[in-house]
């Protein structure tokens, strides 16, 4: 089942960075303008969840509000699912590291399954539910979790009918998320060397 639309989760209210990650410069935009980007150069409409709208002009852009906030990635998936009722690749925002070409292959895995729930990415062993695809049948067991107190999007996984793939060590940036502003100011060093800047 191919995604046809992109979704980012970019509800959180992250505690750890200190302020919204969503907001943060990377690249000449903010790291959510960043992964919008780069979704729309894989040819995927984009729909932002978590929020209503943003400081930054983000365009064609469709911004999608929980309909109970805080209940974390997994009510943030559950709201895109009803809402838009088709395969979708689920991002977060605070991923730098994505680039078209890593989403162009999640598309292209997912395009070659017949997993009823969609695909799940897997990167040395653990994995990945914010870089993978999801189908609206697979709502029923992600509304059962999202009800439960722990909400876990990898409880939910365990429980449906999912392909996995492993990702290919080119893309593996791709699934590295900030959480801190260790984790970008690292981030942004180590890409800085890579680039011999």
């Amino acid at each position: 089942m191919r995604p046809e639309v992109a979704v980012i989760l970019a509800g959180g209210v992250s505690r750890r960075m200190g302020r919204d990650k969503a907001a943060i410069a990377y690249g000449g935009t903010t790291l959510l303008g960043h992964v919008c980007g780069v979704c729309r150069e894989a040819g995927l409409p984009v729909v932002v969840a978590g929020r209503a709208d943003f400081p930054e002009s983000l365009e064609e852009v469709l911004f999608l509000p929980d309909e109970v906030a805080g209940l974390g990635p997994l009510g943030g998936l559950v709201t895109a699912l009803e809402s838009l009722r088709k395969p979708v690749a689920l991002l977060a925002c605070d991923a730098p590291g994505v680039s078209a070409s890593a989403l162009c292959w999640l598309v292209e895995t997912a395009a070659g399954s017949t997993a009823r729930h969609g695909v799940v990415v897997r990167h040395a062993g653990q994995l990945e539910p914010l870089f993978s695809v999801y189908t609206p049948d697979f709502l029923e067991t992600a509304r059962l979790h999202l009800a439960s107190r722990f909400r876990s999007m990898r409880a939910a996984i365990g429980d449906g009918d999912f392909d996995f793939a492993e990702v290919p060590a080119k893309f593996a940036d791709a699934l590295l998320n900030m959480n801190s502003a260790g984790d970008l100011a690292l981030f942004l060093e180590q890409s800085a060397q890579q680039r011999g800047v």
